[in-house]
């Protein structure tokens, strides 16, 4: 149920499916609570560093707003949506996520 709702494609499922498999339901609640937690606190001061924070264009309209809310909140980060992906962004569409990762790390990097 948990790759059903957080993925779009095929193997992105799958490897969901395996990872609960091999670390259990357990761990899955203990992120789940821990994301809750910080989007219901959310982060006591600014982070004094660039922050790039995505969603895809499939993920949940809360975490999607929850997002934008975040990046108000950061001065030094960047929000961006991923074209065609659900929650596992980086999985669903590795190219879309590696066009907006690879500019912004050479940024940080690089200057």
């Amino acid at each position: 149920m948990f790759a059903q709702h957080k993925a779009l494609q095929a193997e992105t499922r799958a490897y969901l499916r395996e990872a609960v498999s091999a670390n259990g339901k357990e761990i899955i609640i203990r992120l789940t609570s821990a994301m809750v937690c910080e989007m219901v606190t959310g982060i006591e001061a600014p982070i004094d560093h660039l922050m790039l924070l995505t969603c895809g264009t499939h993920d949940q309209k809360f975490i999607r707003n929850m997002s934008v809310n975040w990046q108000k909140r950061q001065p030094r980060s960047r929000y961006a949506l991923i074209e065609d992906a659900h929650h596992i962004a980086n999985q669903d569409n590795p190219e879309g996520f590696h066009a907006l990762l690879l500019p912004f790390l050479e940024e940080v990097y690089c200057g």
